[in-house]
C-alpha cells in the first residue's frame, strides 16, 4: 500500500466514523415552570419560609412569617390557572381561589394579578417573592431604617 493509498483509506475511516455516529436529534420537551408547579394536573406545596433578605449584608435577614401566616397548603392546578389556598390562613377556615400564570419564556410569575420574581423553581423547591423597602427598627434607636431588600417565600411541594 502506498502512502497516498493510506492517505486515501485514514480519510474514508474517519469519515465512516464520523457519519456513524450521526443520527437525527430526539425530540426534547423541556418541562415548563406551570409542568413544575402543577406536576402535570396540579400539585400541592406548603410554606417552609417568609423572610425578608436585605440588599446590605450587616443586617442579615428578618423571619416574616407569624404563627398564623399559612399552615395550609397552596394547590396550583393547570386547567384554568387556579390556585387554591386551602386550610388555615390568619383564621379563615374557607379556601382562598385566585388565578396564576406563568410566562416561560421571561420567567414571570403573576399570582392574584401581582407580578413576583421567582429565584428557584425546581420539582421540590419554589422560591418567590418582590422587592420592597419597609421601615424597620433593627438599630436599637428610635429612629427607623429605610434599608430596600427582598421578601422572599418559600414553598416545598408535598408528596402526592
Amino acid at each position: 500500500m502506498t502512502f497516498k493509498h493510506l492517505k486515501i483509506y485514514t480519510f474514508c475511516c474517519l469519515c465512516s466514523l464520523l457519519w456513524s455516529g450521526c443520527s437525527e436529534d430526539p425530540d426534547v420537551t423541556p418541562a415548563t415552570y406551570s409542568d413544575v408547579l402543577t406536576g402535570g394536573t396540579q400539585k400541592s406545596w406548603t410554606i417552609e419560609a417568609a423572610v425578608f433578605i436585605f440588599d446590605v449584608e450587616d443586617f442579615g435577614e428578618i423571619n416574616l412569617q407569624p404563627d398564623c401566616f399559612l399552615t395550609g397548603t397552596l394547590t396550583f392546578v393547570k386547567q384554568n390557572r387556579e390556585l387554591i389556598i386551602s386550610d388555615h390562613f390568619c383564621g379563615s377556615s374557607e379556601p382562598i381561589v385566585t388565578v396564576w400564570s406563568f410566562d416561560n419564556t421571561s420567567g414571570q410569575f403573576t399570582l392574584g394579578g401581582i407580578d413576583y420574581e421567582v429565584r428557584e423553581i425546581q420539582p421540590t423547591t419554589f422560591k418567590f417573592g418582590f422587592k420592597l423597602t419597609p421601615a424597620f427598627d433593627i438599630s436599637n434607636s428610635d429612629i427607623p431604617i429605610y434599608e430596600p431588600g427582598f421578601i422572599m417565600y418559600t414553598f416545598k411541594a408535598l408528596a402526592n
